[in-house]
């Protein structure tokens, strides 16, 4: 899905990760809106900075596989 403003892709799908999307956070006017949204997967947690913590129940994912 793009913007209509801008053109910048606002998240993806794929046949790697059917029935999910990667929402890019940082196209979103109000970044809140994923209060409320469950995060199954974290991807390339291994190159995750040290200083960021996993997050609880997620999947930690090597790659988009």
């Amino acid at each position: 899905m793009h913007s209509g403003d801008c053109g910048s892709t606002m998240w993806r799908e794929g046949a790697t990760f059917p029935g999910k999307r990667i929402v890019k956070v940082g196209t979103l006017d109000d970044p809140n809106i994923l209060d409320n949204l469950t995060i199954n997967a974290e991807l390339y947690a291994d190159t995750r900075p040290k200083w960021v913590a996993p997050q609880s129940g997620a999947d930690q994912k090597k790659a988009m596989a």
